[in-house]
């Protein structure tokens, strides 16, 4: 499993952005299964937005809706678990 955050996604999505290319051959070379968040969702589709057409984060989306993304959920569990990580600090 590769986590993958807003910026990975914005150079993936973005031919202009100067990583787009050096995004493309890693995750060519990856066979495992790519896994992000709600948050990174959001963030990513507000980005691109702002930054390129309207079809640029649905095309994004369809791609977590095809699986090729796929969403962590939090559940309550985790959430109380770091809750008590936060704790000791």
């Amino acid at each position: 499993m590769i986590i993958i955050d807003t910026g990975a996604f914005l150079a993936l999505f973005n031919q202009r952005d100067p990583n787009h290319q050096a995004i493309q051959t890693a995750l060519r070379s990856i066979q495992e299964p790519l896994i992000t968040t709600y948050p990174v969702l959001t963030e990513t589709c507000y980005f691109l937005l702002a930054r390129s057409s309207q079809t640029t984060p649905v095309r994004f989306l369809r791609q977590v809706v095809n699986g090729t993304i796929h969403v962590f959920n939090l559940e309550s569990t985790q959430l109380d678990r770091m809750i008590t990580l936060m704790e000791r600090r």
